[in-house]
């Protein structure tokens, strides 16, 4: 394993599998909402892929907004105005957007003592319910973008190994906790999401960028050529495969549509 040196280059990296699982995950999700929304088991997997696409987000190195993401927000919002479906909540690459901007001019600040950052979570923990009908994912995604820059910037916040951690530990609890409120899991559904959390948890902390050359040379080529399609085009996949689920749910009634007239909220 060899640090990664281009987020283009041929080799397998680790980004590549990251944003496999959470294109894989995220893809049940969207199953399980626009066409089996009574199927809880696709919503449970679906829980582990917006942790992930946060955490890349504040893992973010050079944490720019560039045009594509802002295109793919847009476009993704003119579907919904078109469909007639909702206008709120805003999808997450809006919260990814906007996340992104606030590390990237108020990180440096924010990180340079844990109480800025308590008091900062305090009250996003406190807006993250009445935040969800504005944008998705909310105040709970942030927070977990704050554990992903803490992990990018190690030795240079004041969070040390085990306050990393723990936040990490928490901001992933309080998810689950939201999550749960929202979808009013039922206990044996909670204990099986807090499993699958702890274990991406484990494997967020442990997560550096590398490029595996050994492992290229002995994939297939079919096998390396989808996980490094889903790494590198993640961005694409997710809003041409949300606009094709929208139109096939409205198609098959699962979900209405009031074309060019949407409520301003979702309503399920």
């Amino acid at each position: 394993m060899t640090l990664i040196s281009s987020r283009f280059g041929k080799y397998l990296t680790s980004y590549d599998l990251l944003k496999f699982f959470a294109v894989v995950t995220m893809v049940i999700d969207h199953i399980g909402f626009y066409l089996f929304p009574h199927v809880v088991e696709l919503r449970i997997i679906g829980r582990l892929s917006s942790p992930c696409w946060m955490f890349l987000a504040g893992f973010s190195k050079s944490l720019e907004t560039g045009k594509s993401i802002f295109f793919g927000c847009f476009l993704l919002i003119l579907a919904n105005c078109l469909m007639g479906t909702y206008l709120l909540p805003l999808n997450i690459l809006a919260l990814i957007i906007l996340t992104r901007l606030f590390l990237k001019y108020m990180g440096p600040m924010l990180f340079r003592r844990k109480e800025f950052v308590f008091y900062c979570c305090l009250v996003m923990a406190i807006v993250a319910l009445p935040s969800y009908y504005l944008i998705e994912y909310s105040t709970f995604g942030v927070m977990i973008a704050f554990a992903g820059y803490i992990a990018r910037h190690r030795g240079e916040t004041a969070f040390g190994p085990l306050a990393e951690k723990l936040f990490l530990a928490f901001v992933l609890g309080f998810f689950v906790l939201g999550q749960t409120a929202i979808f009013m899991f039922s206990p044996v559904y909670v204990a099986v999401l807090c499993a699958m959390i702890a274990m991406l948890g484990i494997f967020l902390y442990r997560f550096v960028p590398e490029e595996y050359p050994s492992a290229t040379s002995r994939l297939p080529s079919p096998i390396l050529w989808v996980l490094q399609f889903c790494g590198r085009y993640s961005l694409e996949i997710y809003v041409v495969h949300v606009i094709i689920l929208w139109g096939v749910s409205i198609y098959l009634g699962t979900h209405s549509a009031d074309w060019l007239n949407p409520p301003v909220f979702y309503k399920n």
